[in-house]
């Protein structure tokens, strides 16, 4: 590192909060907290953004009580609705690392799109069976319609919940 004058500044991300920050130079290197969210930071040796990134590698000491606790609250946001960059700024705020909060809100996602994809598939199934049902015990015309209508919407809903488990795609 060369040398610095007073009055160069480092300018960098709170990887926590993603506030931007800015220093005298001669504290480059060092540890502190940043004055936003007062999460412990680096400040990076350059003015330059390196220090995003750093979130990402910090790995949180959460025992698996703790880690519960965080997949309940991301699953509890997300079931009511929240926007998936909402819940993951709220997880940042609770004070996970960016690496952390990116793991839980990639869990949740993946299993509510399971648990949606194999609500999809039984409910295609009850469709089928139901059109199934119509077609044979009822004879008129008019249920056949009906019942080949609800039989393909059935097997529609329950190949969507299939590609959705397969793909992770979320349909809906």
């Amino acid at each position: 590192m060369g040398s610095t004058t007073a009055t160069e500044v480092i300018q960098f991300g709170c990887p926590h909060c993603r506030r931007t920050n800015r220093v005298p130079a001669k504290y480059a290197g060092q540890r502190g907290r940043c004055p936003g969210c007062r999460k412990p930071i680096r400040v990076p040796e350059d003015s330059a953004d390196d220090l995003e990134d750093e979130g990402a590698e910090e790995d949180d000491d959460l025992d698996d009580e703790q880690l519960e606790e965080y997949m309940e609250l991301a699953s509890s946001r997300i079931d009511h609705g929240e926007k998936r960059q909402e819940v993951y700024d709220h997880l940042l705020r609770s004070g996970l690392s960016r690496g952390t909060a990116d793991e839980i809100l990639k869990t949740v996602i993946h299993k509510a799109n399971r648990d949606q994809g194999q609500s999809m598939i039984m409910e295609g199934v009850c469709g089928l069976v139901l059109g199934l049902v119509l077609m044979f015990y009822f004879p008129a015309i008019v249920f056949w319609v009906i019942g080949i209508g609800i039989l393909l919407g059935g097997l529609a809903r329950a190949c969507m919940g299939a590609f959705q488990l397969t793909t992770g795609v979320r349909m809906t």
